[in-house]
């Protein structure tokens, strides 16, 4: 047996190696090639739905801006809910009227004991709803937004710290 008889099947297994190790190389590159029109995908997809959340906001800014310019009920509505505050502020500066004005006031507190803070609570939304979130929040808090957002994370409130954590993520 001559040596070149012996590299006969050392030749054949070399190549059935090099065409494994080439197949493997293949779907390892094929593979890696799908994970990333994966990602390149979801990527595009949550872009997408990121444009779409933004057209929805600016469509609905619209529609409200298109609503209100036609609509007094919003103002009406307001101006009703101001009342109680106007008997309060005329109060201040007529002092005959001010029994009268804390009588009320205990007597709505009477139904709970809370109704202060649910009054001006309204009054806040009801302003919002009239004037924009974003005017409203220009006109109360110009400036101090996160100020205010940040002190009023200390402040006890009724909704549940498992909920609060769950929409925040």
């Amino acid at each position: 047996m001559t040596w070149l008889s012996a590299i006969g099947p050392v030749t054949g297994l070399l190549k059935w190696v090099g065409e494994g190790f080439m197949k493997w190389s293949e779907r390892r590159d094929a593979l890696k090639t799908a994970e990333h029109e994966a990602k390149v995908a979801e990527v595009k997809a949550r872009a997408e739905v990121a444009a779409y959340k933004v057209k929805a906001d600016i469509e609905w800014d619209l529609k409200w801006a298109d609503q209100a310019s036609s609509s007094w009920k919003d103002e009406f509505i307001l101006a009703i809910w101001s009342i109680p505050i106007l008997g309060l502020i005329a109060s201040m500066f007529i002092p005959p009227m001010r029994p009268a004005v804390m009588e009320t006031l205990n007597y709505l507190q009477a139904f709970h004991p809370d109704f202060a803070e649910w009054y001006m609570a309204g009054w806040g939304i009801i302003f919002a709803a009239t004037f924009g979130m974003r005017n409203a929040m220009s006109v109360m808090l110009p400036g101090r937004a996160a100020r205010v957002l940040e002190a009023s994370k200390g402040l006890k409130d009724d909704i549940p710290e498992e909920f609060m954590r769950s929409i925040s993520k």
